[in-house]
């Protein structure tokens, strides 16, 4: 987990020192046409009133391109940054939003130079990593609060868990770390609630708790102010949660007996499921009514009212496994374990179907780090960003593997940065021999894969519904932003900018 963090702080400082270079000779992009119809400006989820750890500064009400009192918003926009034109000091930066077309709607301007930008769940709104600061900003309303983490620099902070209306921003060693809500600006830090060391936070589907080592097992509910428990009495282990994220399942170990228990996320109505000998940790499948266990014996598939196992594959055991990774609502999953000869393989288990087998064109490879790997997965054989990669993707479903064609033979995948919607997969590259990266959108049902962007630094955001994607790269001296069209292969260039989002509604 450390080792993921520090490359996507990687992935930030190749655009801090991209920003660094080209930021005093970026020049505004171009207008696009203005709608016609009319609709009122979008209401501000953001509080009005500061937090105990955040500070507020408002910004002038953001300046229409194309005229925002006269234009109606679809629900796909995006946003993007458009560095300050003057090298010092830099006032102008702004955050631009524009249509599924790339039109822009209007401009909103920061306080603070940005780096990076990051979508979130609130509406509207987005997260801003500054020079020095960290920043929330509504778009609708162009108010903008600056993040305050006591006596931490903002520089020493980055994203632990990404994405979400709820963010754990920290840094690699878990302390400090802070709890951010996006939909207020609010920041709490996790000392506060006696968390003096948070490892490993983990969200449940819809982010109404986090699971962490503080290095106990510890349950934190998501709220201002949040509230934090050791579960099982501070003698859990391996806590998973249930698809729909109401329930918990885990371990306790009672000498070579484990006991593996659930229950609801107060810790209310708890139930000793089944006993195992050295049981690896329990996930619960799509149905809630069943769980996952590697075990000594392999693969099985545990009964949570009865508590009766099926083995369905003996593959994997205890002693062999490394991970289990699952698809979109946790339909199907695929667990990871070496061989004989000490070599990568996995076992494909559809928990509906009860059946499991070996997925025999993966055998060596890896997946790839995914936020949501929603109902298909990219693979590759190696994780050096060094080494040329070679890739595959699996459709959890059909339970095919297919390689992934047309891709630069001599680029090495760049952890962190593939996002999956539906069958289209973006993922960046690198190249070391030249220090130039490519993005690349991938079509799943295919394998067939079509480079979106190349530069000095790239990165790229599909679209909710897959259709587009939204590409930037930093070349040399200036940086610069296109639109893509996913179905039919079109691009159409926004001028400059970059770190291209797309906004919650």
């Amino acid at each position: 987990m450390p080792t993921m963090h520090r490359l996507r702080r990687l992935t930030v400082g190749i655009l801090t020192i991209s920003f660094a270079v080209g930021a005093c000779g970026s020049t505004s992009g171009s207008t696009g046409p203005a709608p016609s119809t009319t609709t009122p400006a979008p209401t501000s989820p953001m509080s009005a009133t500061s937090t105990a750890k955040s500070s507020s500064t408002t910004t002038p009400a953001p300046t229409s391109l194309a005229s925002a009192t006269s234009t109606a918003e679809s629900s796909s926009t995006i946003a993007w940054l458009i560095p300050s034109a003057t090298q010092s000091p830099r006032k102008d930066s702004v955050v631009v939003v524009g249509d599924a077309t790339g039109h822009e709607l209007r401009r909103v301007p920061l306080p603070h130079e940005p780096v990076q930008l990051f979508e979130t769940r609130a509406s509207q709104t987005v997260l801003i990593q500054g020079m020095d600061t960290w920043m929330v900003t509504n778009l609708g309303t162009g108010a903008t609060k600056t993040l305050d983490f006591g006596g931490t620099s903002p520089v020493d902070i980055h994203p632990l868990v990404l994405s979400g209306r709820w963010w754990v921003l920290g840094v690699d060693s878990g302390t400090p770390a802070y709890l951010l809500d996006t939909q207020t600006g609010a920041v709490q830090d996790f000392a506060s609630l006696g968390v003096k060391s948070l490892i490993a936070p983990t969200f449940n589907p819809g982010e109404t708790a986090l699971e962490a080592w503080t290095p106990d097992l510890t349950l934190i509910r998501t709220g201002v102010p949040a509230v934090a428990r050791p579960v099982g009495g501070g003698k859990a282990d391996g806590l998973a949660f249930s698809p729909d994220g109401t329930r918990l399942v885990y371990t306790m170990h009672d000498g070579a007996t484990t006991k593996v228990v659930t229950e609801s996320l107060d810790g209310s109505d708890s139930h000793q499921v089944f006993t195992g000998d050295g049981a690896l940790r329990p996930e619960f499948a799509q149905d809630a009514n069943h769980l996952l266990v590697v075990d000594a014996k392999g693969i099985s598939l545990v009964d949570v009212a009865t508590g009766t196992a099926t083995l369905v594959s003996n593959a994997a055991t205890i002693d062999t496994v490394t991970r289990t990774t699952w698809s979109a609502g946790h339909a199907q999953a695929i667990v990871g374990y070496k061989d004989g000869s000490d070599t990568q393989q996995w076992v494909l288990v559809n928990p509906a179907a009860g059946t499991a087998g070996v997925l025999t064109e993966l055998a060596g490879f890896h997946p790839v780090a995914l936020d949501d790997p929603g109902s298909v997965q990219i693979f590759t054989d190696t994780d050096s960003l060094a080494k040329p990669a070679n890739f595959k993707v699996l459709d959890f479903a059909a339970g095919v593997v297919r390689p992934v064609t047309g891709m630069d033979p001599a680029a090495g995948y760049f952890p962190g940065t593939a996002r999956v919607v539906g069958t289209r997969i973006v993922a960046t590259t690198m190249v070391t021999t030249t220090s130039r990266m490519q993005v690349w959108l991938i079509d799943a049902s295919t394998g067939a894969a079509h480079k979106l962007e190349e530069g000095v630094s790239a990165q790229a955001a599909i679209s909710p519904d897959g259709a587009a994607a939204i590409a930037s790269r930093y070349d040399a001296k200036s940086f610069s932003l296109d639109l893509f069209d996913t179905a039919s292969d079109t691009k159409a260039s926004l001028g400059v900018g970059y770190g291209g989002v797309w906004l919650a509604p």
